[in-house]
């Protein structure tokens, strides 16, 4: 009776592993819409983008960017974060609107994809390019594009969470904080 209450176990266990979809893993592009995964392109360059797409970039891609700027934000962030280090993107494009900064908004992944579009952001979104990292993994391909943006080895493994907004002078990575200054 034992070996059979076992097995059903496994066998329900087995059965409940298989049906959850785990989100933020990859960069769950294959769980949007049709309608969302068209918003997703390539970028091509900085000088059409529209608000009403979302352009997959590298760090080297944006850094040549930043040196078209004199200041500049870049904010790494994941849709629907309900950390108290994440606030509304508008509280960022505020910041940068009143402190002359150019700001960038930089996705890690498109679970919860939803969550950023209602917020009507009126500033061209980004994502980070995993291809270009050659991993699926967004912990991954998140620490590269990160270490990418400050000049560290790809493959450096940071001790402690510095923070996901990068203030940059041109292409001069100058602070990383976790929270806007006051």
């Amino acid at each position: 009776m034992k070996q059979i209450y076992k097995i059903s176990l496994l066998g329900f266990l087995a059965i409940l592993l298989t049906s959850c979809a785990v989100a933020g893993l990859t960069n769950d592009y294959n769980k949007l819409s049709n309608q969302n995964k068209l918003k997703i392109v390539k970028l091509a360059n900085f000088k059409t983008l529209s608000v009403n797409s979302i352009y997959e970039l590298s760090a080297s891609e944006l850094k040549t960017e930043l040196k078209n700027h004199s200041k500049s934000i870049v904010y790494v962030f994941t849709n629907g974060c309900t950390s108290n280090l994440c606030m509304p993107l508008s509280h960022y494009q505020n910041f940068a609107k009143e402190n002359k900064y150019k700001l960038f908004l930089v996705m890690t992944g498109y679970a919860d994809l939803n969550e950023t579009l209602v917020q009507n952001v009126n500033e061209p979104l980004f994502s980070i390019n995993s291809a270009y990292y050659n991993t699926k993994y967004r912990f991954k391909y998140t620490q590269f594009f990160e270490n990418e943006l400050q000049n560290l080895p790809i493959k450096y493994k940071e001790k402690e969470y510095k923070g996901s907004l990068f203030f940059f002078e041109r292409d001069k990575l100058i602070d990383i904080k976790k929270k806007l200054p006051l």
